[in-house]
């Protein structure tokens, strides 16, 4: 299991660190809030996007829930590059993502 958590105060392409390359089998899931209803994300992997469009409001003062939040979750088919962008009016958008072992249990 791999995860990132992020807050990003501004529009652009996210920093995803460990998660940005994933092989095939592997699981991914994606969190995603914002505290203003402006947001957007569009997240691809290996050129295909895989989630896009405006983002919920978080739940409370500084929270995102799994999974309640998720936006998007899919398995790699092939290996390739996570590539996650936001859009919009951003005010605090927190993007968590969560990347899992085939066959690994999703741990809530």
């Amino acid at each position: 299991m791999r995860s990132l958590n992020t807050l990003s105060t501004a529009a652009g392409v996210l920093a995803l660190g460990n998660v940005e390359f994933l092989k095939a089998g592997q699981r991914c899931i994606i969190a995603a809030v914002d505290s203003v209803a402006t947001a957007t994300i569009d997240a691809q992997y290996a050129g295909s996007s895989v989630a896009t469009g405006p983002l919920p409001i978080e739940p409370g003062t500084d929270q995102i829930r799994f999974p309640d939040n998720i936006v998007t979750q899919f398995i790699a088919m092939a290996n390739g590059q996570l590539q996650i962008t936001l859009g919009g009016t951003v005010a605090g958008c927190r993007v968590n993502v969560l990347v899992l072992a085939p066959g690994e249990p999703t741990p809530w």
